[in-house]
């Protein structure tokens, strides 16, 4: 995207991308990538067996982002994979702290007069949770982290874009292929989800739920206990700390 945007704008025509998509150079990109990456530059390797089958799907995710973007170009891409840092000011232990807090961006681009903040899954994540407690809620055994993550972000954009409208979304790549695709999160249940076109409506809630849960884990009164949640242990990569390897 970076190659094919004007210098200066940063502007990707619908032109530009249709011609990229239809060209060897995704794949070829991909496959040197990946070469790099999973066989640390290795002579003489090539892809095979199953590694030519992730190939495959990955180029396909690949191919159906651009297909996706091309339904809202010409648009400004404003950064990718780049990271955003932003302090914050909370109160712990009696004490006030400054705390820096950052995260790498998958990307932000400008579709007419909206900042989207986006974030690529590839997992089941879904764009749906019912409130911004909800999200901070580690009780729930299906919390929306991807959601919270991407709310973080917008936050941390914000900061040099006040003035802006940002709108945090998740390009969910099963979710890609569905006819309305549209990366917005939607907040509620049933019958009753909002679009959340606007992270600014919802900041200050947010950031005070963030601010909460950020004060409990500096202050030194305040011990770490394991969750009650025991489900959440299952895919937890430090269960074994935890004397709670049973549960993988």
């Amino acid at each position: 995207y970076e190659e094919i945007s004007d210098k200066e704008s940063r502007v990707i025509e619908r032109e530009a991308l249709e011609g990229l998509r239809k060209s060897a150079r995704v794949e070829d990109v991909l496959t040197r990538t990946f070469m790099e990456h999973h066989y640390k530059g290795r002579r003489n390797a090539k892809p095979e067996g199953r590694n030519i089958i992730i190939l495959k799907v990955m180029l396909r995710y690949l191919k159906k982002i651009m297909e996706t973007d091309l339904k809202i170009a010409p648009f400004h891409l404003i950064s990718v994979e780049q990271t955003y840092l932003r302090e914050l000011e909370l109160s712990a232990g009696g004490k006030a702290l400054d705390i820096q807090i950052g995260g790498l961006i998958d990307r932000v681009d400008r579709v007419k007069d909206v900042l989207r903040v986006i974030d690529y899954k590839t997992g089941n994540a879904k764009r749906e949770f019912s409130s911004i407690d909800a999200l901070f809620n580690a009780s729930l055994s299906q919390r929306n982290s991807a959601a919270f993550q991407t709310f973080l972000y917008s936050w941390l954009v914000r900061k040099d874009n006040p003035d802006k409208k940002v709108a945090p979304g998740l390009y969910v790549m099963n979710s890609l292929y569905e006819e309305d695709f549209d990366p917005r999160l939607l907040m509620g249940s049933y019958s009753k989800k909002v679009v959340v076109d606007s992270f600014e409506s919802y900041e200050e809630d947010y950031l005070q739920l963030l601010k909460e849960r950020l004060s409990s884990m500096f202050d030194p009164g305040q011990d770490f206990v394991q969750t009650d949640n025991e489900a959440i242990c299952r895919y937890c990569d430090f269960s074994r700390i935890c004397s709670r390897q049973g549960m993988e």
